[in-house]
């Protein structure tokens, strides 16, 4: 019955051991996923930074572009003569009738 008992406590330490192993890994797959957060954390301002000075230049662009080529369209818009109105179509079979007379 001893030696049961001793081969059973055998058993249950190679498991301990092994699932030991198991966690130590998870610890060091997640000390890893924690470092790579810290550096994606502190790099954040510098990624902002970068997005906030490409929406500027966007914003600066737009205004030019408002300030002058639609600016310029809208003056030539004024100074173009009404077109013309269009004629009114007839409906074909007002055309028959009027041939047909």
């Amino acid at each position: 019955a001893a030696e049961a008992a001793v081969a059973a406590a055998q058993a249950a330490a190679t498991a301990a051991k092994e699932a030991l192993r198991g966690a130590n890994q998870e610890v060091k797959e997640a000390a890893a996923g924690v470092k790579a957060a810290r550096k994606h954390a502190a790099k954040w301002l510098s990624d902002a930074k970068v997005i906030m000075d490409g929406y500027d230049a966007l914003v600066a662009e737009a205004g030019e572009l408002r300030s002058g080529a639609l600016a310029s369209f809208a003056a030539l818009k004024e100074l173009a003569p009404e077109p013309e109105p269009a004629e009114e179509a007839q409906p074909e079979g007002a055309e028959a009738a009027g041939a047909a007379e």
